[in-house]
């Protein structure tokens, strides 16, 4: 179905039309119709458009309709309140202007949604305006953070319609190209305080800065379909407002370290064991968990081995999980020696330090405990462990294969 703009502009020559043909808002999507009958059907490439005060301009479709010129249609978004414009060269196969069509220019008006804090305000302002009842606003919860300091950003879409649809969301962060955390998006919740009762539905991302400089949260284009009882639908297109974050480095001391509040916890995970006795070490916080290295125990006589686990509890990066475990082919009671962290505290702005409250302890136990003069050293190859009967099965087997060759050798 074409729409009268779109009509209007197979009508005529070359020209460009903007949508809305009304007021446009500094919060709309603006669409471009460039049409020309020098555009080549299979060469949009050709069909170049220059700006003023406009961003987020990109090609969207290309139209031919019978018995009229084609159309390229193009999106963007207003940078400001002010005058706005479009001029557009069409070329040939050769890079050659067959076509240049004179600027068009348009005023644009100060988003609603950013002269008030009042959501009644805001809707009675767009109610005013004739627009759909919707804004959408960006956020963070800080202004200025380290690099590797989490950072929680959100988007707010509030709207008086409860048919509402909303779309999958996948915003993407310059500066922060890692998600450090999560993403998540609450469902729709009335806020009846005030008439007439909003819904607001919220999507949350947290992020780390990964070099120092400006973590920008660009505007990002929300394309929305109101679906009436009777089954009519409109598409609703908006821009949510953008959000710089300053990102400073890190102390030079601090550079490798985390950085957040934390917490730790210790527990022995076999306690007594015929195997191995192992701790497992659980650090909990609000930084970026990823890429530390947690220090090794003082030295023991007896060897501990240290491992990160991927444990379905410790998913995220604001969890990390290590287990530590004593080699000892003797029994033994043995207190885990103290484990230390130490991490970059944003606010105080130093380095801090946690670690076990109660160190474990851990039994080796064994039936048949083994003689002092027949202990292993260091250097000795480790025995199979008792009741291994790995290798006589193996061997009983090769020697039955043997056996049964020269059977069937001698009946020959």
């Amino acid at each position: 179905m074409i729409g009268p703009a779109l009509l209007l502009a197979t009508l005529v020559g070359s020209r460009i039309t903007i949508e809305p043909a009304g007021k446009i808002y500094q919060d709309d999507v603006v669409t471009i119709l460039v049409t020309s009958d020098k555009v080549l059907s299979d060469y949009t490439a050709g069909t170049r458009i220059t700006t003023g005060n406009l961003t987020n301009v990109r090609r969207e479709m290309f139209r031919r309709v019978p018995n009229a010129p084609p159309i390229v249609v193009f999106s963007a978004t207003p940078i400001a309140p002010g005058l706005a414009w479009v001029e557009a060269t069409i070329s040939d196969y050769a890079d050659k202007p067959v076509d240049q069509i004179p600027r068009v220019t348009f005023d644009v008006a100060p988003d609603l949604a950013r002269a008030s804090d009042d959501p009644n305000q805001i809707f009675r302002s767009q109610a005013a305006a004739k627009r759909f009842p919707l804004f959408i606003r960006t956020g963070a919860d800080r202004a200025r953070a380290f690099v590797g300091q989490r950072i929680e950003i959100w988007w707010e879409a509030v709207t008086t319609q409860k048919s509402l649809e909303y779309p999958t969301f996948y915003p993407k962060i310059e500066n922060a190209p890692e998600i450090s955390s999560f993403r998540s998006s609450s469902p729709l919740t009335v806020d009846a305080s005030q008439p007439p009762p909003w819904h607001t539905q919220i999507v949350r991302l947290a992020v780390v800065a990964k070099k120092p400089g400006v973590l920008h949260v660009p505007e990002r284009l929300i394309d929305l379909v109101d679906r009436a009882p009777d089954g009519t639908e409109t598409r609703v297109r908006r821009w949510s407002t953008p959000v710089d974050i300053e990102a400073v480095p890190l102390p030079a001391e601090a550079a490798r370290l985390p950085v957040g509040h934390f917490k730790i916890e210790c527990r022995a995970v076999h306690e007594r064991s015929i195997y191995w006795p192992s701790v497992g070490v659980d650090i909990f916080g609000s930084g970026d968990l990823t890429a530390i290295d947690f220090p090794r125990p003082v030295r023991t006589p007896y060897p501990i081995i240290v491992t990160k686990t991927d444990h379905w509890e410790a998913w995220d990066a604001n969890h990390s999980r290590w287990i530590y475990e004593v080699h000892s082919h003797d029994p033994l009671t043995v207190t885990m020696p103290e484990l230390t962290f130490e991490y970059f505290d944003p606010d105080a702005q130093k380095i801090e330090g946690i670690g076990c409250e109660k160190n474990p302890v851990l039994i080796r136990t064994d039936e048949t405990p083994v003689a002092p003069a027949a202990r292993m050293k260091d250097s000795d190859p480790v025995p199979p462990l008792r009741g291994d009967w790995h290798a006589p099965a193996i061997a009983g087997v090769f020697a039955a294969i043997g056996l049964a060759m020269v059977f069937f050798a001698m009946r020959r």
